[in-house]
């Protein structure tokens, strides 16, 4: 539907309305009073965002009424409020001068104001129940009657507008879709939307400052005075995380922010002012980013009265030129004004100055605004009223002042000025359009008379061009403000009023006349929605649907092909089209028949340009490119009688507890509310798209099982229903670990002996561990004798894989008790859970050193122990290929029967072979008896940790596969 189509649409409003007369609800277009109210109508009123129809107003003397198909409500004076149901709007306290009422009329911000927490709120849910979303407008229509008990003021700041939706069964539209409608409709209405983030225009921050000085920030535009705050303008000394107590106040009308700090600051100091990005202007465009200032305080307390001199010739001075003074040191700007700084004639008149001071150079331009007369005596005062920037009053002999005496020039040049050249002389066509004007004069000329006698003026208009002017020596340059047109003819005129200092006349008037550059397209095309055959969302769409869509200007038919245009499944699954272009407008049709009851998504692509190579924004407006996606559905295949499935499981295993909940069905459905689910306490229906059920979680359980069902009349588009209810469970996941991490096992194992001297110390844990608590503070090896000594650095302790191992750079003592000690509350695991040590102690490992140290040097990769070498082979073979293996590398497979020479299997030397060699207890390794030939495995069923082994087993097969273990002698 075109945008104001208001015919058809008021016909569907006025339907509505004796619908809802009819049932007793409100929400129809009908704006007729049903109050008692008999005052008259003030004014016409429109509600907008585009028209919004359908909304209860109630007026000041209390006639109410709903807005009409064109937004339309009757106005009366004084307050009216705006509701949908039980849901108040907002209100006005008057109608605005064009008789439009905006979203931003009702929160109170500037039109341009599309980012403002309230506007988005309000826009969100007149955009989300829009009954008719086709269409450009807003048709509340039936959707009214949904919140008659709803109880709430969306314009206040606690109300969420979300929950209010989803709880009605409404799909909340996005931040971008709400953004895009608002920015829409202003664009409409010739209202530029703010999207400028604020600047800084100047601080007095490039000098320095006296010690009870302000710091003053002056802004590009107006704030928002939220957002002027103390925790966003922070004032410190620098290199100190000391914020300076200050107060903040600001000024609107000159956008200048004022910090006051409660002390004077101290002299000689450094100090920073940051300002953070959280300040925004009154659109709610944020600070692009941080910004620091730093200045200086003066050295020392300045008590010192400033002097003026007087450099200007004080004999024969030049008729029209500005005269000068300066000042000892830096003064207070604000006291330079024509009332302590005058000039007088001989007859004691005051004349006419304009005063410039330059805070470089501490001096002060008076220029007079009328011609000064020849061979006269002239007086400068300057009153003791101006201070320096510490307060210091100005120096004077008497009288409060000081005076300056000149004569002006006694003999007046006679001679004429004239424009000895231009830079249109050489050039006067294909100007740019940002380009600067000069024009040299064959003398000084006085400055006064450019102003009013140097004229710019687009031909075909009947007003000047506004520009500066800027006088260096005898040349002046014309700047106009804003870019020239292009493609257009200036004139530009030079009158015989400019003078030159002596009064003398230009010598002839000039005119220029010059042509700017030709115009350059550089504006992308735009779609013409309201002529194209296919919009978003659309339903019920032919499978033989061909479609068109109109720009706005003639395209680069080349960029249409090659994936310029894009017409795709759900599933990413591409249908061949042909595309034809005629007069600015696409014909897109499939090459086949499309699938029945399908979603498809069409994309206009930014490859498409205009003939000029500006790219297609399919969302103009908003930053970088974008492509135009229109969503639809095909209609349900005629002969489907089958009814629709599900794709997800019936029993969607374990989720996470914050996790949204996906139910996919085989094809698509008619559109899925609230009252076809019974959703499990905890959860909300949240949308269906694409064949898919979205649930999302409210206040749900650890390690619950939820059930939900699915109603027995949910359809397909044929109007096939399930026939039957069905049921999705689930189950969250566990709580989150709190548990202490445990010490699995240890290298050595407690109460070993002969551990040799050289050998790492391990200690597995069951989790994996924050490394960066794995330290010698946490991990303690010392002796048993003098356990108050830590023998190992930070360096010495590494952690991998739930395992720290610590390696002291030198080789233990001999036949000494050790302690490997783990710090109660040190180490920590990943949820930070602290190491609980054994019974609420440190948790120690005891063990000793062997008696006399190794005779051997075991080859790498083996380890020593009792003075053999034994090496752990995690290549898994059988019996034969194993003991082969050991053979090959001049060893053999360990004998068990004769390894442990005195105790049996039930020894601590077991103990002390399996903890020196590192066997790891949940592995089986081949061993040998070496006489009979006789195959053994040592598995974890015959031994354990910190337990005897037992005997080693027969009764493994020789073929089956195991690590093994040689030894070499």
């Amino acid at each position: 539907m075109n945008r104001y189509q208001f015919i058809k649409s008021s016909c569907i409003a006025i339907t509505t309305a004796v619908l809802l007369t009819g049932c007793g609800g409100g929400g129809g277009g009908s704006s007729s009073s049903s109050s008692s109210g008999s005052s008259t109508v003030s004014a016409k009123g429109y509600l907008i965002d585009a028209a919004v129809s359908g909304v209860k107003y109630i007026n000041a003397d209390g006639s109410t009424g709903f807005t009409n198909a064109d937004g339309s409500f009757d106005y009366k004076t004084g307050t009216t409020r705006f509701y949908v149901g039980g849901i108040k709007i907002g209100e006005i306290n008057q109608l605005s001068s064009d008789k439009k009422t905006f979203i931003q009329d009702i929160v109170g911000v500037s039109r341009s104001n599309i980012s403002h927490p309230k506007v988005l709120k309000i826009a969100t849910f007149l955009q989300s129940i829009d009954s008719d979303p086709s269409t450009n407008e807003i048709e509340i229509g039936n959707n009214f009657q949904k919140f008659n008990s709803v109880n709430d003021d969306i314009s206040n700041d606690s109300s969420n507008v979300n929950t209010i939706l989803s709880n009605k069964g409404f799909s909340v539209k996005s931040q971008f879709e709400v953004k895009k409608h608002l920015e829409d409709e202003l664009k409409n209405n010739n209202i530029q939307v703010d999207i400028t983030a604020p600047i800084v225009s100047s601080t007095n921050t490039t000098k320095r400052l006296n010690v009870s000085s302000n710091i003053n920030i002056i802004f590009s535009e107006n704030l928002l005075v939220e957002t002027i705050t103390s925790n966003n303008f922070e004032l410190k000394k620098l290199n100190s995380d000391i914020v300076v107590s200050s107060s903040i106040s600001y000024n609107s009308s000159t956008n200048t922010v004022s910090i006051n700090p409660n002390a004077n600051l101290d002299y000689n100091e450094q100090y920073i002012l940051t300002i953070k990005t959280d300040v925004k202007d009154n659109s709610n465009n944020a600070l692009r980013s941080e910004l620091t200032y730093n200045f200086t305080t003066l050295s020392l307390p300045d008590d010192t009265k400033p002097s003026v001199t007087f450099t200007t010739e004080s004999t024969n001075a030049v008729l029209n030129k500005a005269l000068e003074i300066k000042f000892s040191e830096a003064i207070d700007n604000n006291l330079i004004n024509s009332t302590n700084i005058i000039l007088k004639d001989n007859g004691n008149n005051n004349i006419e100055t304009t005063l410039d001071y330059n805070s470089v150079t501490n001096s002060v331009t008076i220029t007079p605004k009328t011609s000064l007369k020849p061979d006269t005596e002239y007086t400068i005062k300057v009153k003791d009223t101006i201070t320096d920037l510490a307060g210091n009053a100005l120096e004077t002999a008497s009288n409060n002042e000081v005076s300056f005496n000149f004569t002006t020039i006694n003999q007046v040049e006679s001679t004429a000025p004239a424009i000895s050249s231009s830079s249109l002389d050489s050039n006067a066509n294909d100007i740019a359009i940002n380009s600067n004007i000069t024009l040299t004069f064959s003398k000084e000329v006085d400055i006064k008379t450019l102003e009013n006698n140097i004229k710019l003026k687009k031909n075909g208009t009947n007003f000047d061009v506004s520009r500066t002017l800027t006088l260096v020596g005898n040349t002046v340059t014309i700047n106009p403000v804003s870019d020239m047109s292009k493609n257009a003819t200036y004139t530009l005129t030079v009158l015989n009023g400019i003078t030159d200092i002596y009064a003398n006349s230009l010598s002839d008037e000039k005119t220029y006349t010059f042509t700017t550059e030709q115009e350059v397209d550089n504006t992308r095309p735009v779609l013409v929605d309201s002529e194209s055959t296919l919009n978003d969302n659309d339903k019920n769409v032919a499978i033989n649907s061909n479609f068109s869509f109109t720009f706005n200007e003639n395209l680069a038919e080349n960029t249409l092909q090659n994936d310029g245009i894009v017409l795709e499944d759900i599933n990413g699954n591409k249908t061949a089209i042909t595309v034809t272009y005629t007069n600015k407008i696409i014909n897109i049709n499939s090459n086949t028949d499309l699938k029945y009851a399908t979603s498809y998504k069409l994309k206009l692509t930014s490859k498409i340009t205009d003939v000029s190579g500006n790219e297609f924004d399919g969302m103009s407006g908003l930053s970088g490119l974008h492509d135009k996606v229109i969503n639809f559905t095909t209609i349900a295949n005629p002969s489907d009688t089958i009814a629709p499935t599900l794709v997800s499981p019936t029993n969607l295993g374990t989720v996470a507890k914050d996790a949204k909940i996906i139910v996919e069905f085989n094809e698509e459905l008619k559109n899925i509310t609230n009252s076809d689910l019974d959703i499990p306490s905890g959860y909300l229906f949240e949308k269906y798209e694409n064949k898919k059920i979205y649930l999302k979680p409210t206040y749900n359980n650890y390690n619950t099982t939820y059930t939900l069902v699915l109603k027995a009349s949910i359809s397909d588009l044929a109007n096939n229903t399930l026939g039957s209810n069905l049921s999705v469970t689930f189950k969250t996941v566990q709580e989150a670990d709190t548990k202490a991490p445990e010490v699995l096992s240890s290298i050595p194992q407690d109460n070993i002996e002969n551990v040799s001297i050289k050998k790492d110390l391990a200690i597995t844990f069951n989790e994996a561990l924050d490394s960066s608590s794995v330290n010698a503070t946490n991990i303690q090896l010392v002796k048993k004798d003098n356990q108050s000594t830590n023998l190992i650095s930070d360096s010495e302790v590494t952690y991998l894989n739930n395992v720290i191992t610590v390696n002291p750079t030198s080789d233990l003592d001999l036949n000494t008790n050790y302690i490997l000690l783990i710090k109660k509350d040190g180490v920590k695991d990943l949820a930070t859970n602290k190491f609980e040590g054994s019974y609420g102690s440190d948790y120690k490992i005891d063990f000793k050193t062997r008696l006399i140290a190794s005779t051997v040097n075991c080859d790498s990769g083996y380890v020593e122990h009792n003075n053999a070498c034994y090496k752990i082979n995690d290549d898994k073979k059988n019996f034969a290929d194993a003991k082969t293996a050991c053979e090959a590398t001049s060893s053999k497979l360990i004998n068990p029967k004769t390894l442990f020479y005195s105790g049996g299997w039930n020894s601590s030397l077991v103990g002390e072979f399996a903890s020196n060699i590192s066997l790891n207890i949940d592995k089986v390794y081949w061993t040998n008896d070496d006489n009979a030939n006789q195959s053994y495995v040592i598995k974890k069923a015959t031994f354990s940790f910190g337990n005897p082994w037992g005997s080693p087993s027969s009764t493994e097969n020789t073929d089956n596969l195991h690590e093994y273990i040689c030894v070499k002698k």
